[in-house]
């Protein structure tokens, strides 16, 4: 069940961020899903403005607040679970209806200000989708982390995590300094259990956290740094909620590179077969350049 507020990728349960999954032809009621939809929204809200741009994806258009709504995960819910089917649809659209009608609250956004790692493709294909609705183009507060990867600051609100643009950014009484100071804090806290995955000697894994990835760019990772006497390290970002880093041994760089475009093709939430690189002299990540 994915959600998403100009845009927003949804909590309540795995999303696809990047591509729908691809299932096999087969009669279900997920069918008519996109019809059902629909026809509830308009339902809980006659005054509701519906625009489907395909089988997957609606946009919403209330008084002056806007969403998209994707519905590739509701689909492969109801087809893994037809006779839950009409309760995860009813979940949708009465999250999607709290989006669109809840009254924003700057000083509380401040204080659910994350940060996520996210690919640079997906940051550019927001930004156009959502431009092509705006007279005034939205300009979403990130940093770049390589070229394949990018920083992004989110509000991570009870229904969703929505990134942040520059203008709900001034509402918010901040300076971008400031917002990133505070987003990496509050990151750090989520982040306090998460817990390696140890993988092989010198290989972990990254997970069971919706800021997992975030880890490698926390002071968590630079008290690991210390206590392993880190030199270099490499990480591969694969999916929006996992990551596999290696460090010291180039061998295992060797199979990090080798696994890292299999389980991009196997995420839930696909970000990049690009490795990052740390070094100690720097402590920044950067792409890897490879010969």
């Amino acid at each position: 069940m994915r959600t998403m507020q100009l845009p927003t990728y949804g909590k309540l349960g795995p999303v696809v961020l990047v591509a729908a999954l691809v299932f096999g032809a087969m009669p279900s009621i997920a069918d008519s899903l996109t019809d059902r939809v629909a026809s509830l929204l308009r339902q809980a809200d006659p005054a509701i403005t519906l625009h489907q741009v395909d089988d997957n994806q609606l946009q919403l258009a209330l008084a002056k607040k806007s969403i998209v709504v994707y519905l590739d995960n509701l689909r492969r819910s109801c087809r893994l679970d037809e006779r839950g089917c009409a309760g995860h649809t009813q979940n949708l659209v009465k999250t999607s209806m709290e989006l669109l009608t809840s009254t924003d609250d700057p000083h509380q956004g401040s204080r659910q200000l994350r940060i996520v790692i996210r690919g640079q493709d997906y940051l550019q294909e927001m930004t156009r989708m959502i431009n092509q609705q705006r007279t005034v183009p939205t300009r979403f507060v990130y940093r770049p982390l390589s070229d394949s990867l990018v920083a992004l600051m989110v509000v991570d609100s009870p229904q969703a995590v929505s990134p942040l643009d520059e203008e709900s950014l001034g509402k918010m009484a901040l300076t971008p300094q400031a917002a990133w100071g505070l987003a990496s804090t509050q990151t750090f806290e989520v982040l306090k259990a998460v817990e390696l995955n140890p993988l092989d000697k010198n290989v972990f894994g990254l997970g069971g956290n919706y800021f997992s990835p975030a880890w490698l760019l926390s002071a968590h990772w630079e008290k690991f740094t210390r206590d392993n006497a880190v030199e270099v390290a490499w990480a591969c970002v694969y999916d929006a909620d996992q990551a596999i880093f290696a460090f010291n041994d180039t061998a295992k760089l060797r199979n990090l590179q080798r696994g890292c475009p299999v389980w991009l093709g196997k995420a839930k939430k696909p970000v990049s077969e690009r490795l990052m690189v740390w070094k100690k002299d720097t402590a920044q990540w950067a792409t890897l350049q490879t010969p």
